[in-house]
């Protein structure tokens, strides 16, 4: 997957996408085992630290090669970086080549239908990174490692998906679409599959 953020972000995300997985693991590694169970509770868990982990990994490593790559002066090192409009306006001009033969006799017209693809084909699209949303995700990460028995997992969770997406731009309903059923299969998956104690920290005021 392409990225069109510079180097450094990307390894700086690479760098905290590792070290949160890690401490999953760590963590996970802790959990009290269950009798009469082949994997204990912290099995799923670790194997999810250590994926985040890898997945952080190849995210520096690849930043840093494209970091390489440029400095010896390599054209494909920009490659990543190459706006994702283009190749929309490209498809949509190809597509409406037809209809622009149509309209030859209206001057203008092309041009300002290709001036809106470009502005709808990516309404996020900025010249740097959205430091709101990488903010946001090292924040959330550290506030759920913090305050989980406090506040709770089916607090902390719910309001940290639903912000991410709002901040990379997903449509409000879809949003809590995806959050209602990732949070549901993450605490299935935790609660009743692996037994692990899920604290219920706030929700417990409405026992």
């Amino acid at each position: 997957m392409s990225s069109r953020y510079p180097p450094r972000v990307d390894v700086l995300l690479g760098v905290a996408l590792t070290a949160a997985g890690l401490y999953i693991a760590h963590q996970s590694a802790s959990l009290p085992k269950i009798p009469a169970q082949a994997y204990g509770p912290g099995f799923f868990p670790q194997l999810v630290g250590y994926a985040l982990s890898a997945s952080g990994v190849l995210i520096a490593a690849r930043a840093l090669g494209r970091h390489v790559r440029r400095g010896t002066g390599d054209p494909s090192a920009d490659v990543d970086r190459a706006p994702s409009n283009e190749a929309s306006a490209e498809r949509t001009g190809n597509h409406q080549t037809g209809t622009g033969r149509a309209s030859a006799g209206m001057p203008g017209q092309s041009n300002r239908s290709t001036s809106d693809t470009l502005k709808h084909a990516d309404p996020l699209n900025r010249d740097g990174p959205n430091w709101a949303a990488i903010v946001w995700v090292l924040a959330g990460l550290a506030g759920i490692a913090w305050a989980m028995n406090t506040v709770g997992f089916l607090t902390m969770v719910p309001i940290f998906l639903l912000g991410y997406l709002h901040l990379v731009g997903e449509p409000f309903l879809r949003s809590l679409l995806v959050v209602a059923a990732s949070t549901t299969a993450a605490w299935y998956g935790f609660a009743v599959l692996l037994k692990v104690q899920i604290p219920p920290g706030l929700l417990e005021l409405l026992r």
